[in-house]
C-alpha cells in the first residue's frame, strides 16, 4: 500500500470509530481495524492476510466479519466499536500481496 501523508492512506476511507462506518457499511466492503494497541491495524497493513471482509449486520449490536481466506466467521462485539475502521477500495485490496 502507499506510504502514508498526514496520517492518511491514499485511497482508504477512514472512519474515526465503527459506529460512524455503519452508518455507510456494505456486505461485501474490505475493511481493516486499527485496534487498541501499540501497533495501529490500519498503518501496518502489508497484504490481505491484514484485511476483513464485512459479512453482514443483522442488528446494531452485530457486524459480521471474516478473515481473509479463514473459514471462521468473527462477530465484532460492540464494546469495540470506538476504534477506527478503515474501507479499502477494491482496486487497492487487489494489488495488496496473499
Amino acid at each position: 500500500m502507499e506510504n502514508l501523508k498526514d496520517g492518511k492512506r491514499k485511497g482508504l476511507t477512514i472512519y474515526n470509530t465503527v459506529d460512524d462506518y455503519l452508518q455507510n457499511f456494505k456486505v461485501g466492503d474490505k475493511i481493516v481495524l486499527a485496534g487498541y494497541g501499540m501497533v495501529d491495524g490500519i498503518k501496518t497493513v502489508h497484504s490481505k492476510h491484514d484485511t476483513y471482509t464485512v459479512t453482514e449486520r443483522t442488528t446494531s449490536t452485530h457486524l459480521g466479519l471474516k478473515e481473509y481466506k479463514k473459514r471462521a466467521y468473527l462477530s465484532l462485539n460492540p464494546a469495540y466499536y470506538d476504534q477506527r475502521i478503515a474501507v479499502i477500495p477494491t482496486e487497492t485490496f487487489k494489488n495488496l500481496p496473499d
